[in-house]
């Protein structure tokens, strides 16, 4: 519609968050489908079922694009515009918190994804880590 929301919806998702969303969807990437679909992230193409890629790099980036213009993360795109706003890092633990949607589990599956993040593994993908950006 204007600038504002085109930068609203063109950002980051948070390396933490990503990874294990798409650990948690894909069995650490030994499920069936993601093995022969290259699908990561648990995303389904209407009544046929899983989406399938021609690599796991499609995955995510169909993952990042249904983050950034899927209106029922509306609320995620709102609290990430608001961090950067108040100039402050991008927060996965947060962040996740507005994902309610992503999953019909709701509420257990943002704890799901919670406890993933808190996994020594992904200490490597701190927000700490990650630039701000103005």
């Amino acid at each position: 519609k204007n600038l504002s929301d085109l930068l609203e919806r063109m950002d980051i998702v948070p390396k933490r968050m990503a990874i294990a969303q798409g650990a948690l969807e894909s069995g650490w990437g030994s499920s069936q489908i993601a093995r022969q679909t290259n699908a990561f992230f648990g995303m389904v193409a209407g009544p046929k079922g899983y989406s399938a890629y021609k690599s796991p790099q499609d995955s995510v980036t169909d993952y990042i694009h249904n983050l950034n213009t899927h209106f029922a993360y509306k609320e995620f795109r709102a609290a990430r515009a608001k961090l950067r706003k108040d100039q402050q890092r991008l927060n996965s633990y947060q962040l996740i918190g507005h994902l309610g949607r992503y999953s019909e589990l709701g509420s257990g599956y943002i704890n799901h994804v919670k406890s993933m993040m808190s996994l020594p593994i992904m200490k490597d993908f701190d927000e700490s880590r990650q630039n701000t950006k103005n």
